[in-house]
């Protein structure tokens, strides 16, 4: 009996050790848990704090970079600015100085000026907006053109640089081209022709200049063309033309062929191939010469096209009944003037609503000349509107806006507008398109050139740039001003007051408004400040950056005010 009681004590102490051991255990456990809880909590708030400190830092970085993006658009803004003002001046005197010389080769000369100079032009004004590059937003403005007329073009401006180094400029253009109306993007086909050629003349110091333009391929109404530079310069190593259309890229022979540029110059040449559908390349051989080349897909246009030749010498039909539809009371007294120059009956709509039913009364307007923003009902709505009647199917419907951008173009076309003018209109682009659409006499009127006065270059006025849009005439240009007195003294403080009450569309029309009769009157920086305050109400973010648009707007639309009295000062002391 001691036994088993000695046994039972011994099974008892055991499991009561063992007890012990897992409670032990278990608040060992219960322990470790709660450390390792809360090392995860430290853990978790720490990577919280990271998180967050990391978010802060990428918030920061954001606005930094978008800040820099800001600064460059503005300074290539300012850049692009500073380089077309004298560029204004130059096609502005130019204008002016070709309606008195009669002397064919001054003309000849004096044209290849306007020319090159225009062509300059519009290169800056794209190259110079770096975002389109670095966002890959560069776009193909699409229009009828003729090979041929872009080739006597572009030699026309270079055969002097050619001639100063006894170098002959030769074509060879397929005879199915010749004459016959293309689907393309005149401007970027001439821009990569004139990079080629430019240092083809540059690098070569012998012989010829070769320029051929071939068919390789024609289906349906399709092209595949291919454009060739041959030159017998310096030549480039098999190294580098590996990659000469990289952008930045200047192994030592392409820093000379490219005369110590950035780089980028070919890089675009190689964006606008690819984006015909067409490529890009080189042929090169050390001291003989090189042969660039890159190749386009063209469509046949099938539209009424005019040669630049046959528009130069074409005349409109008198009386040819226009429908000018504009809701500003300056650009209407402008479009007048001009269309009346040319011996055309205009009737005005001041708004999309007015035009529709201007159409619907009349069926014998040959043509419609249709701004996009207005009251009512804008030019887009009023297009389908009119292209909706059994009278507005066929009339030729023409865009007439300062919106000039390439989304602006297409929703146009979208709309079923047969072409677009971007404002301030030029007068000779104007008529070219109204060559196109309006019935043409073949009874030629020559009439002597009128005398054109002066122009005066002040600060924040180019009256060269200004009379051209009258054609030099002084007595409609001075009216125009005493318009824009009447019509813009007191508009700063209209537009701050529009700005207390919030309304925001009301100042975004004002400032559209503003930016496009100012460049039309020569007022650039005050056109300028309007575009930015259009902007800055479009994309509103914040009322400091509007307020200063304003202020800005305010003070350039004072300079402006100033500068016409005394411009008046100075005309009446004549």
């Amino acid at each position: 009996m001691e036994d088993e009681v000695a046994r039972l004590k011994k099974r008892l102490e055991r499991e009561r050790s063992a007890r012990n051991q897992a409670e032990q255990l278990l608040e060992k456990i219960s322990i470790e848990l709660y450390n390792s809880n809360q090392a995860l909590k430290i853990l978790a708030e720490n990577l919280e704090n990271q998180v967050q400190e990391r978010t802060k830092e990428l918030e920061k970085a954001l606005y930094n970079a978008e800040t820099a993006t800001r600064a460059k658009s503005l300074f290539l803004a300012n850049m692009s600015h500073e380089i077309r003002t004298p560029l204004n001046a130059i096609l502005g005197l130019s204008y002016l100085i070709r309606q008195d010389i009669y002397d064919p080769q001054q003309v000849g000369q004096l044209d290849k000026i306007i020319s090159a100079a225009k062509y300059l032009l519009s290169i800056i004004n794209d190259v110079l907006d770096l975002s389109k590059i670095e966002a890959d937003r560069l776009e193909l403005d699409l229009a009828p053109m003729l090979v041929n007329t872009s080739v006597s073009n572009i030699f026309g401006m270079l055969e002097e640089r050619a001639k100063e180094k006894d170098l002959d400029l030769v074509s060879f253009i397929d005879p199915r081209l010749v004459n016959l109306p293309l689907l393309g993007d005149r401007l970027r086909i001439d821009q990569v022709l004139i990079n080629f050629l430019s240092n083809a003349i540059k690098f070569s110091e012998r012989g010829r200049i070769s320029l051929r333009i071939l068919v390789c391929s024609v289906e349906d109404d399709n092209f595949v063309l291919r454009f060739e530079v041959e030159d017998n310069g310096v030549g480039i190593s098999l190294d580098n033309q590996k990659r000469i259309f990289d952008a930045f890229e200047q192994a030592d022979i392409i820093t000379a062929r490219l005369h110590g540029g950035t780089g980028l110059g070919l890089t675009i040449c190689r964006k606008i191939a690819l984006m015909m559908d067409g490529d890009i390349g080189v042929n090169s051989t050390l001291g003989q010469g090189s042969t660039f080349w890159f190749t386009a897909k063209l469509k046949r246009s099938w539209e009424n096209y005019l040669s630049q030749e046959l528009a130069q010498t074409a005349q409109l039909q008198a009386e040819s009944k226009i429908l000018l539809v504009e809701d500003n009371k300056i650009n209407q007294v402008v479009a007048k003037g001009l269309l009346s120059k040319w011996q055309l009956h205009v009737d005005v709509a001041t708004d999309g609503l007015q035009a529709v039913q201007m159409v619907q009364a009349n069926d014998e307007y040959q043509l419609i000349l249709m701004d996009m923003q207005m009251p009512v009902m804008d030019g887009l709505e009023a297009t389908r509107h009119i292209r909706q009647l059994d009278i507005g199917q066929t009339v030729p419907i023409i865009a007439l806006t300062a919106n000039a951008f390439a989304e602006n173009r297409q929703a146009c076309l979208a709309a079923g507008m047969n072409g677009f003018i971007s404002k301030p209109v030029e007068p000779e682009k104007l008529h070219q398109e109204l060559i196109r659409w309006l019935p043409l006499t073949s009874d030629f009127e020559n009439k002597p050139p009128t005398t054109k006065e002066k122009s005066y270059q002040l600060l924040s006025i180019d009256t060269a740039r200004g009379l051209s849009y009258f054609d030099g005439d002084w007595l409609e240009y001075e009216d125009m001003l005493a318009t824009f007195v009447a019509e813009y003294r007191d508009e700063a403080d209209k537009i701050a007051a529009m700005f207390v009450s919030g309304d925001y569309a009301a100042i975004e029309l004002t400032a559209h408004s503003i930016k496009g009769i100012a460049l039309m009157l020569g007022m650039e920086v005050l056109s300028d400040h309007a575009k930015t305050l259009e902007l800055n109400c479009r994309n509103f973010t914040q009322s400091d950056s509007l307020s200063l648009a304003i202020d800005e707007l305010r003070l350039e639309l004072g300079q402006v005010l100033h500068e016409i009295a005394v411009l008046n000062d100075i005309r009446r002391g004549k």
